[in-house]
């Protein structure tokens, strides 16, 4: 599939993933975007609640590593969310180009690539329309929130502008569905901030457009997420019914998972508590290794595991949970070029030798460029962090791909049987880097005190 055709794949929205996983683009604790975009098979979940409001321009930054490295890495994409994330004013968002799904049929054509071919959209047009749905391509940075959504907005109207255009002049080109699954998370923006009956029509046009196209499960299921989610607000619709049959459209898909949990977020946002149970009863015993279905999980505190197969900086395998069980494990993920990751280094290096001899492994996860690995390497070495340190070399990193990482650093704590504790163990609520990194600690010391299970001694 081409890599515009994988942009289109991941467009909506980001804030399903940050609501269920305490991630952001940024925070208080000056925490950096990191680069997971997804891969073009593997939607995110779709729905959220109330998307996070843009942030004005900011200048915050702490010191420099002393290392020298790139600046922090792009966000991943995700999928559409129930509301869609505003635009953040001050932070390089990577985009979110839209998913969509229905059957598993074949590729659509390589538009960004190859080179219009008759009646083909120009591959020109399709480079707009994805330039206008990334937040951060509003330039210059705006200075507040509201100069942030209005000017967003404004940025959306023109993609479905451009594409009702492209619509009508090439109605028979085959690369049509990517201009109009670049729309669809415009419309669902739009519809998000104008809540009129003409955005809602605009946005089902642009939904039923994506599913009446030939294209794979993985290109319609956004589509039809929100579709779902838009017709459950209709007087006298089946939800229980509506929800159940956006699942069992996708079960025998590559994105069943996705397609399962977007059906058990919307049951619970409807409050349909044992649909929702049901749902998640589905997610758990079949998708638990798929990190966007273990973080809803996790929130509604069912027990699962850290599933990854990492890569050593020596070249040897970690596989998660298996080689470390009987040990508490603290999982973070990171980047040189992430100065408050390279400010807490310290700290970890102290909970690592202070708790080692009790059971405590520390598993960093660098999300670096594939390459850096020398400065990646060279950067723990001279220092003198000896804890485990992997390095996948790939972009996205397969293992932050899986658990919707956007933010570094990003600490997750794993408990001596190999479940998940905490997957977002920095306190939230913290002030400070100190403060945050206060969280994990305490969250260490309870697992610490927990006895070893015997299956693990």
């Amino acid at each position: 599939m081409t890599r515009l055709l994988t942009a289109l794949c991941i467009v909506a929205s980001f804030a399903a993933l940050v609501a269920l996983t305490g991630c952001s683009g940024e925070d208080e604790n000056d925490r950096t975007t990191a680069d997971t975009a997804p891969d073009e098979t593997q939607p995110d979940a779709v729905v959220d609640d109330a998307p996070d409001p843009p942030d004005a321009v900011v200048d915050d930054e702490p010191d420099q590593p002393d290392a020298a490295v790139d600046d922090a890495p792009d966000p991943p994409d995700a999928v559409v969310d129930d509301e869609p994330d505003q635009p953040d004013a001050a932070v390089d968002d990577e985009p979110d180009p839209p998913d969509a799904a229905v059957d598993d049929g074949p590729d659509p054509p390589d538009a960004a690539h190859d080179p219009p071919v008759g009646g083909e959209v120009p591959v020109e047009l399709l480079n707009r329309l994805a330039a206008l749905i990334r937040q951060d391509n509003i330039s210059p940075p705006p200075q507040s929130r509201q100069e942030a959504e209005r000017r967003f907005e404004e940025m959306q109207l023109e993609v479905i502008r451009l594409g009702d255009e492209a619509i009508a002049e090439y109605g028979e080109a085959e690369n049509l569905i990517i201009v109009r699954s670049l729309m669809l998370p415009a419309a669902d923006f739009l519809n998000y901030r104008q809540n009129s009956p003409e955005s809602r029509a605009r946005l089902l046009e642009v939904a039923d457009g994506v599913l009446a196209a030939d294209a794979p499960a993985q290109v319609k299921l956004p589509a039809d997420a929100i579709r779902t989610k838009i017709i459950l607000g209709d007087p006298g619709v089946d939800k229980a019914g509506a929800l159940r049959g956006l699942a069992d459209r996708y079960a025998e898909t590559t994105v069943a998972a996705e397609a399962l949990l977007n059906a058990a977020i919307l049951a619970d946002r409807e409050q349909l508590i044992d649909l929702r149970d049901e749902l998640a009863d589905t997610l758990q015993a079949d998708h638990a290794d798929n990190g966007r279905a273990a973080s809803f999980l996790l929130s509604l505190g069912r027990e699962v595991p850290f599933s990854a197969v990492l890569t050593k900086l020596d070249g040897t395998t970690l596989t998660l949970p298996d080689d470390l069980l009987g040990k508490v494990v603290v999982v973070e993920f990171w980047t040189v070029g992430c100065p408050p990751c390279v400010r807490a280094m310290p700290h970890m290096k102290s909970l690592y030798e202070n708790n080692k001899h009790q059971g405590l492994e520390v598993v960093g996860i660098s999300l670096d460029d594939p390459e850096d690995f020398e400065i990646v390497q060279s950067f723990v070495a001279e220092r003198g962090y000896n804890w485990i340190h992997t390095f996948s070399g790939q972009s996205p990193d397969p293992t932050a791909r899986n658990y919707g990482i956007n933010v570094t650093p990003t600490i997750w704590v794993i408990g001596r049987d190999g479940m998940v504790i905490s997957n977002n163990a920095m306190d939230p609520t913290a002030r400070t880097l100190a403060q945050a990194l206060a969280g994990v600690d305490a969250i260490v010391e309870d697992a610490l005190a927990e006895p070893i299970p015997e299956t693990t001694e």
